[in-house]
């Protein structure tokens, strides 16, 4: 999937599957506008630049979601209808360590998970636990896009 609609409809598609085959999708309640003002403003303060125009439109259509051992944080930690950590949240968390505050990250799996590397200017996948680059991309959405495939999501 090269550009974020792309990615928007693969997921919509998926989600549609999850609630053909077991009555629920994966999609939680998208943000609203003024939610989204909010987090934009929260978003830049917390890390001194802008989110990704991508994640603002995923979040437009599900304020973040779990599904097969993916998770895209939501833009604040929920609760209902099974917890998902925000990302300006588990960035703090993150960012007690000295060593990951060059991280933003946005969205994890067992073994990796998509960052932004603030020294490089670059969407990356890196390693869950030693945060080593195992790929870099240009988006957000090449970078979710290639997780999903690699770690064979919805296969």
């Amino acid at each position: 999937m090269k550009n974020v609609n792309e990615l928007i409809n693969y997921l919509i598609e998926k989600n549609s599957e999850e609630q053909t085959h077991f009555g629920e999708g994966f999609f939680l309640t998208p943000i609203s506008l003024d939610e989204l003002k909010v987090f934009n403003a929260h978003f830049t303060q917390a890390f001194n630049f802008q989110p990704p125009n991508e994640l603002l439109d995923l979040l437009k259509i599900s304020n973040g979601f779990s599904v097969n051992g993916l998770n895209l944080y939501s833009a604040k930690e929920q609760n209902e209808p099974y917890y998902l950590a925000g990302i300006i949240e588990a960035n703090q968390e993150f960012h007690t360590e000295e060593s990951l505050r060059n991280f933003v990250a946005f969205c994890d799996e067992s073994s990796s998970r998509v960052v932004y590397n603030l020294k490089v200017n670059q969407f990356q996948i890196v390693d869950s636990f030693t945060w080593e680059e195992l790929e870099s991309f240009p988006t957000l959405t090449l970078a979710i896009s290639s997780l999903l495939k690699t770690a064979n999501i919805f296969e």
